[in-house]
């Protein structure tokens, strides 16, 4: 029983690994190739920019000839139509009765697009993407922060914490990892007077809106409420995966969730402002084809810091979409 038993799981495994080479294989043909290749071609050099949209490919039952079908047609002058057309029934002249179905990202930067395409699946209803989520306090950031605030100011009360040390603009920074747990490098001049705070605080973790991300916290203080010079308003959150530079509640720096060396890459939807504490900004397309970045933009820093951000971006073995809102995503490194 137990030899049929471990027969049956390593059986399963076996097939497991089959099925995804072979769906690897299918996803990279040469056909789907070769219409990707022929595509973006043909649609390098629009003035379409930063659109990502649908289109499909079939085949007509009377003349046997393949018609490329979907919003973009509408903004494609006919000659161009017209090429695509003959374009992709060249590399299907020898198919019967294909279908195809993808999409189409057009660059917001670049007069290029990147096309994502497969063999059509009729039992394809919704497709579901995960996105990335940074954790939340359990208690909320308003809640966590009023704690925070009312800890900082028994703190000061007591002199166990300087008042020259909170000062306007003054922020608390932190690290929460993936699972929860917070981490911090001490060095805002509270020294280790926070540590039994944070050592207790978990952050919640909602697995109905994707996987977790890491991410560097920096929380604003309000330096008036912890003199005792006014009175506790509860200050907005910002929104969550954005990079933000107003007078909100916290400011969240997204970690790109793999280790790729021992300098930590932070990835946002929205192109950071340049800023004093940032050494390098990037941004790279997701190709959903090839699965991997590409494209890269260099929106600041010096050669050698964005030539290695880059490299370290590129050489990764990170496979994954962080892109859902668009497709072209920012990475940064900080000073």
């Amino acid at each position: 029983m137990k030899k049929t038993l471990l027969t049956l799981i390593l059986s399963f495994i076996l097939f497991s690994a089959f099925g995804q080479s072979d769906y690897r294989k299918i996803h990279l043909d040469d056909t789907l190739l070769k219409v990707k290749n022929v595509l973006e071609k043909c649609l390098a050099g629009t003035n379409i920019r930063d659109l990502n949209t649908g289109f499909s490919i079939r085949q007509n039952e009377l003349s046997n000839h393949y018609r490329f079908k979907g919003d973009v047609l509408n903004m494609l002058a006919k000659p161009k139509v017209k090429l695509i057309d003959s374009k992709v029934n060249k590399v299907l002249k020898k198919y019967r009765d294909i279908k195809l179905d993808g999409r189409i990202y057009f660059d917001r930067y670049l007069d290029s697009s990147l096309v994502d395409v497969g063999y059509h699946r009729l039992d394809t209803v919704y497709e579901f993407i995960t996105e990335p989520k940074p954790l939340e306090p359990r208690e909320g950031y308003s809640n966590f922060s009023k704690e925070l605030h009312d800890i900082v100011k028994l703190k000061i009360n007591k002199g166990k914490i300087s008042k020259d040390s909170v000062f306007f603009g003054k922020k608390i920074t932190f690290y929460v990892s993936r699972i929860g747990l917070i981490t911090r490098d001490n060095q805002d001049g509270f020294n280790n007077e926070l540590d039994s705070f944070f050592n207790a605080k978990r952050w919640k973790i909602d697995a109905h809106n994707g996987f977790p991300v890491a991410a560097r916290v920096d929380l604003n203080l309000d330096a008036r409420y912890l003199l005792d010079k006014d009175h506790w308003y509860g200050p907005a959150v910002t929104r969550h995966g954005y990079v933000d530079y107003g007078g909100n509640l916290a400011t969240l720096d997204l970690i790109v969730p793999f280790k790729m060396s021992t300098e930590t890459i932070f990835f946002s939807p929205v192109l950071p402002a340049q800023n004093w504490k940032y050494t390098s900004v990037v941004s790279m397309v997701y190709d959903d084809f090839f699965h991997e970045y590409r494209r890269a933009i260099v929106h600041f820093g010096s050669l050698e810091e964005t030539d290695k951000l880059i490299n370290d971006l590129c050489n990764s073995s990170f496979r994954n979409s962080l892109g859902v809102y668009n497709n072209r995503i920012y990475f940064y490194r900080m000073k």
